[in-house]
């Protein structure tokens, strides 16, 4: 998963000190001041820091910041944008996607100076327009279809909503989105799919479903 991999290790022998005797004085920026008998001391406070993904089209980074916007750390992992069983066609496995993510981050964990715990929320961003078929376990039903690819399916309008449209000039425009819509392909060319479709999500949605359990995007 997202944080598999070895856990931080310091290099050096972190001491914390005993709360014995000790009375905590206040803090100043970034320490603690702790005092005891004659001695004062500044311990590193814990710092919150933000984890960022980006699944670009022929990579995908994972990014750590700190609160103040200063990047930590980053890590990148090159990907096959698609393959194309036919001319004109771009798909790719979504779960390909996902695992190529958890490396990702599983790459960027040794570089921390830190636990993974301090980091306090995630931001994902991904590349638009990929399309996802999933079942209601969550599980893709078929290869993701990808922004590049160009199949099409003319579908002529129908019903009073026709008239409507070609009045207000919008005939040409609304036919061309119609054919360019993946998932009128897919209920056309592929119904078993379709009635199997639970739901019909971004690239962006499924790895919040994936990271969360939850069926959730922006746009």
């Amino acid at each position: 998963n997202v944080a598999g991999g070895k856990q931080w290790a310091p290099s050096k022998l972190s001491v914390k000190p005993s709360l014995v005797g000790v009375k905590k004085l206040g803090k100043v920026k970034n320490n603690a001041i702790f005092h005891c008998g004659n001695n004062t001391t500044r311990f590193p406070m814990a710092k919150d820091y933000l984890l960022a993904i980006d699944n670009g089209t022929q990579s995908i980074r994972a990014l750590v910041f700190d609160l103040e916007g200063q990047l930590v750390a980053k890590s990148k992992v090159d990907i096959e944008p698609y393959f194309s069983k036919q001319a004109g066609w771009a798909e790719q496995d979504p779960q390909y996607f996902w695992q190529q993510l958890c490396k990702a981050c599983q790459q960027l964990w040794p570089m921390l100076a830190f636990p993974k715990s301090h980091i306090k929320a995630v931001a994902l961003t991904t590349q638009r327009a990929t399309l996802i078929n999933l079942d209601r376990q969550g599980k893709p039903l078929r290869p993701a279809i990808i922004w590049l690819d160009q199949r099409d399916t003319p579908k002529n309008l129908k019903g009073p909503w026709k008239y409507l449209i070609k009045a207000a000039g919008s005939e040409e425009i609304l036919r061309y989105y119609r054919k360019q819509a993946e998932c009128n392909w897919i209920a056309e060319n592929q119904p078993n799919i379709w009635r199997k479709t639970h739901k019909f999500v971004l690239l962006s949605g499924y790895h919040t479903y994936q990271l969360t359990g939850q069926y959730a995007d922006s746009t």
